[in-house]
């Protein structure tokens, strides 16, 4: 029985976030990510999540995607600044990160945010 639970699940197609969708629409989706949870918790103010940071391409762009699927949100991106100094980088490299994302470089999106988060890291120590 359990095995064909599992079987039955992953014969169900993916649900992408998609344009306009709408923020229960897209906690419901497959495009939501630990940072993307804690991001559209912040900015819609409507449940709580643990915070994290994108770590890297695949994180950033499903917190690209949630703005997409929930526009309205993006107007108050620049409140996740004030969350921790990782998204303070995040927000302040957004059209850079966001440019490197959906151009596909993926190898230096990621080099670009870890230098951003190792900064922070060498900074704490002063």
């Amino acid at each position: 029985r359990a095995a064909t639970l599992v079987c039955e699940e992953f014969k169900k197609p993916l649900v992408k976030a998609s344009e306009d969708m709408g923020l229960a629409a897209w906690l419901a989706s497959d495009d939501v990510g630990a940072s993307s949870r804690y991001m559209a918790s912040v900015l819609s103010g409507q449940f709580s999540a643990p915070h994290h940071y994108p770590w890297d391409g695949a994180d950033l762009g499903r917190c690209i995607r949630l703005l997409e699927a929930v526009p309205e949100l993006a107007s108050q991106l620049h409140e996740m600044k004030a969350c921790s100094p990782q998204w303070s980088a995040v927000i302040d490299n957004w059209d850079k990160w966001k440019e490197l994302y959906e151009a596909g470089e993926g190898k230096e999106l990621y080099q670009e945010m870890k230098s951003a988060y190792k900064s922070i890291e060498a900074n704490k120590g002063i």
